[in-house]
């Protein structure tokens, strides 16, 4: 009989001890109870974030349920069998041992059936159990019969002569026949077999449409009834393989694109709304407390400890599985050492049986060290990683449906990707030895990689650590930051929208401990405050808000939203409680029942828009009305866009709008707010991003249309003269102060609309004729037709011609997407990766040497073989095997068999360099450096489209420019104008045709050069945080008396010299102080004063060529006209006059008077 049966005996007792102990802990919980997270309530009011249902926690519903159980049966009642068959040998054997008087063995046996016994009782149990009374027990016993077929394994194959490097203590043998031991052997390896490949529950199906989109699911292309993740089934085998996963691994491989819907659904417990639930309810029910000590506010500390408690269970694992890797992680190393001194002391391999104990010790504990490690890595990314970023991500979004945006000079709130994980992978690092080194050498490099590999994970898990906690701290102090207050249900809601004698300003940032009400005196020195407002808004009626920058008009609208800090007096305005939107997803409401009293929507000057489609981001996850949203279309004059661009409005939009203009981004924002079921419409300049026409068009045909009949909507706008004729009540502000509110009638007889529309005598011609809305056809009528691949696409599609809905074509391809996935390549790697990988690893003509020397050092070809497989168990079966190989080749080859590098990354490095860079930098010769001395710009048969397949967008533009000319270039929205711009500064190439600056043609000069003497003002102005000097002042290259000759030049800053104000003067001008803070982005400043900030940067510059993002009138990417303005002016039939004429009479008198017509 084998040699250490007593040692034996006693590891399977002491795990069998284990399991009975983990499954009474275990102990199933009663089945068909489903408990959701419970909610703390810190008043009367619902919690609008409790949006869990119990449907969101299952994993699915069983498919052929009693078919799947009746197996289950059959095979739980075959693995008894075998169990009792093992029970009774193992019976006969300790009676064997007593008959005898073997008594060195009859305490090794009695252990023996103790063991057999509790596997019995525990898969008997099993056999009418379901669920997790089921998956418990296959759970265990596969691990006891594994652990029995291992130990047993081992000592079976251990030879009975002495090891060639150190001699062993053998037990005496027993009088029991050896065959009784062999057949419980084999009857355990046959049980581990059936139960490590029973499946521990039935496949299930989950309906798709409760977690998927509707166009996500017209997307899918392959439907299965068992669509979730066998992970909830899979059997322990299938487990530790990743077998679970072969169906997607093959759908991908075999699959040119591969959608999120094609992908199996996660288990319940992994699903986002399961988990923020529990997460939520952690961030309640869990405070860090130790008697009355609590943590500061924003340490990070109380947030860390709530993710413990949340994922304690998981972490244990995690802690458990690399405490056993940690331990495993060496004894490759430990075997690998063991074959390189057997086959010194052993060279001619007369006695190959400790070699393949050896051997098989290498493989078994190489295959069980990178199983562990499996696990390992797949617990911690694919479970609890993806868990602690669903928790943060959804407390975090969570907070931002409730946070005051408090405007911040030390940077922005955290975002979700500052969250650090605290376990990282490292692969090792190639190394090479000679194949001369001996073979100490050789197993020191060895274990020294193994070392090495976990001394650089030392360093880096500190390093994580301390990111975490970073990440952890700025993450809770964005937890802890002012709310806005509770909202109460529609129902109790005042329906009125006013304020009495309220004092607002910006939003402060509050942590826990500090007073929760706002006062007068604690608003901090330079805080902008709106003083002594009595407004009333009438509902159901259009209302405008006017004044200067930087008067206050966005800041009373956040007001109003509940997004400020109201100091003193009154505020009644109706809110959307947070969890409006959701509660509107998938019912379908009749048109006179879709507007939803006390609903509000906020257009805000910058566009918010979704990377998806123009369609998706105007429903909004609203269901789809055919005639509400093609009317919203006409209104917001996106019809033409939608016939230009290729796929209409399945067009992909990019993150923040990127490949639309500043019109259709705004456009398509309003867009969103006509179509959703709000009754009150909050819009914060929307008219100043589109031109004339397009802003006549969205006042008279949106605003106020037939989509906004009976709702209020509340305007900022600077078109004072075209909104204040529909506006039943109007306000003006004039740096933080009321000018004026009341009636339209009273405004348009006060001098303050004077002050505000800079209108001046108008033409007497003008007087006679009767106020028209232009229609954008109008001009458009006389350009004549051009199709639609003649026009502007993707980047900055079309003009906006209000048109008759758009025909739909006859074959409806896929819309494009605009970022491409990556590249999946179906097949084998290709030659040219192999080449690639060859000539970057030293070149053909080393990896001849290289594989020649191993050839002769070997004199066998399996041992390449070995190498290129990177198989180590074989690498040791073929030395072993091979007397011809030495034992430093050996070690060499084993040493390196696992560093062989991975071919799909060389791949994706290949792809990379394969891009299509940017032009260079510098080219020689380089231009002088006072280039250009006169700022003359030509421009020849320009055309530019954005891609070689896609229609051009300017059309052989030609037109000189000459020293000192100021040149407007108009056009309606999407025209062509910023594309012009971007041609200037090579931000995209010609197509065909130049421009030349100075006589230099631009294509010719480096990138640098070219873009460091021009100077653009963009649609969307740029602000880096700071104070105001290093944000007018980047470089530090001008005294401020330059910086403040620009801000005068901008009127940001009195022209005149003006005594300077006092410290407590409310509202002061920020821009006469240069140390003033600017936060990420400017957003403690207006858009308009972003704006100008931009401008009077540009100033400083000084610049020969100046290019201001929004006269020549271009007309979808073709000049329409160029000539002087007078000249233009003056002929009633041009483009120019008629887009003039269409700012207003007032402002038409005052361009025409500027001009000297």
């Amino acid at each position: 009989m084998p040699q250490y049966q007593l040692l034996v005996s006693v590891v399977l007792v002491a795990t069998a001890l284990c399991s009975a102990s983990l499954l009474f802990l275990a102990r199933p919980s009663p089945e068909g109870k489903i408990k959701l997270p419970e909610f703390i309530q810190d008043g009367a009011l619902q919690d609008p974030f409790d949006v869990t249902k119990p449907e969101d926690v299952i994993d699915g519903e069983p498919i052929d349920e009693a078919d799947f159980w009746a197996r289950m049966r059959l095979r739980k009642l075959i693995l008894a069998f075998l169990l009792a068959v093992v029970l009774v040998i193992e019976t006969v054997a300790l009676g064997w041992s007593v008959a005898e008087g073997d008594g060195g063995y009859i305490a090794t046996f009695a252990l023996q059936v103790a063991f057999g016994l509790y596997t019995l009782l525990v898969a008997a149990s099993s056999v009418n159990q379901e669920y997790a009374g089921h998956s418990l027990p296959v759970i265990h016993l596969s691990a006891l019969t594994f652990i029995a077929c291992l130990i047993m394994g081992t000592t079976a194959i251990l030879p009975s002569t002495p090891i060639p490097i150190a001699r062993l203590t053998m037990d005496e043998a027993s009088s029991a026949p050896i065959a009784l031991w062999y057949t419980v052997f084999v009857l355990y390896v046959v049980a581990c077999a059936v139960v490590a490949t029973t499946p521990r529950g039935p496949p299930l199906h989950y309906p798709s449409n409760r977690i998927y989109s509707d166009k996500t699911l017209m997307a899918v292309t392959s439907k299965y009834q068992d669509n979730v993740c066998g992970v909830t089934g899979a059997s322990v085998w299938d487990v530790l393989l990743f077998s679970y996963t072969t169906k997607v691994v093959m759908l991908g491989y075999t699959s040119e694109s591969l959608e999120i819907g094609d992908l199996p659904i996660v288990p319940g417990n992994m699903r986002a709304t399961a988990i923020f639930a529990t997460m939520r309810a952690a961030l309640r029910k869990w405070p860090l407390r130790i008697g009355s000590w609590r943590p500061k506010p924003g340490s990070g500390w109380e947030l860390g400890y709530r993710l413990l408690r949340v994922n304690g269970k998981t972490l244990s694992l995690v802690v458990a599985l690399a405490s056993v890797a940690a331990v495993l992680f060496y004894t490759p190393a430990y075997f690998l050492q063991k074959v390189v001194a057997y086959l010194e002391a052993d060279p001619d391999r007369t006695d190959r049986r400790w070699g393949w104990v050896f051997c098989a010790g290498l493989f078994m504990t190489n295959a069980i060290t990178y199983t562990i490690t499996g696990q390992l890595w797949s617990v911690s990314t694919t479970t609890m990683q993806v868990r602690l970023r669903t928790q943060l991500n959804s407390i975090l979004f969570a907070k931002t449906l409730v946070r005051k945006d408090v405007a911040s000079a030390s940077g922005a709130a955290p975002g979700t990707t500052e969250q650090a994980t605290a376990i990282n992978g490292n692969s090792s690092p190639d190394n090479a030895v000679d194949v001369d080194k001996k073979k100490d050498d050789e197993d020191d490099f060895s274990i020294f990689n193994e070392m090495k590999f976990a001394l650089n994970a030392l360093p880096e898990t500190l390093i994580n650590m301390l990111q975490s906690l970073v990440s952890m701290r700025r993450i809770e102090k964005y937890l802890d930051g002012a709310e806005i207050t509770d909202v109460a249900p529609l129902e109790s809601q005042p329906h009125l929208i006013a304020l009495q004698s309220a004092t607002v300003t910006w939003p402060q940032d509050r942590t826990r401990g500090g007073s929760t009400a706002p006062s007068a005196a604690s608003t901090p020195r330079q805080k902008f405050v709106l003083v002594d407002l009595s407004l009333n808004f009438p509902l159901g009626e259009l209302s405008l808000i006017c004044g200067k920058l930087g008067s206050g008009k966005t800041l009373l609208l956040l007001a109003l939203l509940g997004e400020a800090d109201l100091l003193t007096g009154q505020l009644i305005c109706p809110r959307s409680p947070p969890d409006a939107l959701a509660s509107f997803i998938g019912v379908y409401a009749p048109e006179e029942e879709w507007i939803v009293q006390g609903i509000c929507a906020y257009v805000p000057q910058s566009a918010w828009l979704r990377n998806a489609s123009i369609k998706e981001n105007i429903l909004f996850d609203l269901p789809y009305q055919e005639e509400r949203y093609q009317k919203t279309l006409e209104v917001c004059a996106l019809l033409s866009d939608l016939k230009i661009l290729e796929d209409g409005d399945m067009s992909e939009i990019g993150e923040k709008g990127v490949n639309l203009s500043g019109g259709q981004k705004a456009r398509v924002s309003l867009a969103r707010a006509v179509y959703s079921r709000a009754s009150i419409l909050f819009l914060d300049d929307v008219l100043s991003a589109v031109d004339a026409h397009t802003a006549h068009h969205l006042y008279y045909e949106c605003l106020k249309g037939d989509l906004m009949r009976g709702r209020t909507v509340i305007l900022v706008s600077h078109h004072v003269q075209l909104c204040t004729p529909g506006a039943n009540y109007v306000v003006a502000l004039d740096n933080g102060r009321l000018q004026f509110q009341g009636s339209r009638e009273d405004f348009q007889a006060s001098d303050v609309i004077k002050t505000l529309s800079q209108s001046s005598g108008a033409d007497p011609a003008d007087e006679k004729e009767e106020a028209v809305v232009l229609a954008v056809e109008d001009i458009v009528e006389q350009v004549g037709e051009r199709s639609s691949n003649d026009s502007e696409t993707a980047s900055t599609a079309a003009n906006t011609v209000v048109d008759s809905p758009v025909s739909k074509p006859e074959q409806k391809k896929a819309p494009r997407k605009l970022v491409e996935e990556e590249k999946r390549a179906v097949g084998r790697i290709g030659k040219e990766i192999w080449a690639t990988y060859i000539g970057a690893a030293g070149g053909p003509i080393y990896w001849s040497i290289f594989v020649a020397s191993l050839v002769l050092a070997a004199a066998s070809p399996l041992l390449e073989n070995g190498w290129l497989n990177a198989i180590i168990g074989l690498t040791a079966f073929v030395a072993i095997l091979t007397p011809g190989i030495s034992a430093s080749t050996a070690g060499f080859a084993l040493a390196f068999a696992s560093t062989v590098t991975n071919d799909v990354a060389v791949e994706r490095i290949k792809e990379f360099t394969d891009v299509q860079r940017e032009p260079p930098e510098f080219i020689e010769p380089r231009p002088a450096a006072s280039w250009p001395e006169k700022g003359e710009m030509k421009c020849e048969d320009l055309v530019i489209r954005y891609a070689p397949d896609l229609p051009d967008v300017l059309h052989n533009l030609s037109f000189d420019i000459k020293p000192g000319e100021k040149v407007g270039v108009l056009g309606r929205t999407g025209s062509g104008k910023s594309t012009l711009a971007l041609s200037f500064f090579r931000f995209v190439e010609p197509t065909e045709g130049r421009i030349l600056i100075d006589g230099l043609d631009i294509s010719k000069i480096g990138l640098t050069d070219l873009r460091s003497k021009l100077t653009i003002i963009p649609q969307d102005p740029t602000i880096l945080s700071g104070t105001l000097r290093s944000t007018l002042d980047v470089f530090n290259e001008y005294d401020d008396k330059e910086i403040y000759e620009a801000l005068r030049r901008v009127h940001l800053i009195p022209a005149e010299d003006v005594a300077e104000e006092d410290s407590d003067t409310v509202n002061a001008n920020v821009f006469r102080n240069l140390d003033s803070n600017v936060s990420e982005g400017g957003e403690n400043f207006s858009t308009g004063e972003k704006q100008l900030l931009c401008m009077a940067r540009a100033i400083l510059k000084r610049t020969k060529v100046l290019v201001m993002d929004e006269v020549m009138l271009l007309d979808q990417g073709v000049i329409a006209e160029f000539d002087k303005p007078a000249k233009l002016l003056s002929d009633p039939n041009s483009k120019f006059y008629l887009l003039c004429k269409a700012t207003g009479k007032s402002e038409f008198a005052i361009l025409k008077k500027m001009a000297g017509v």
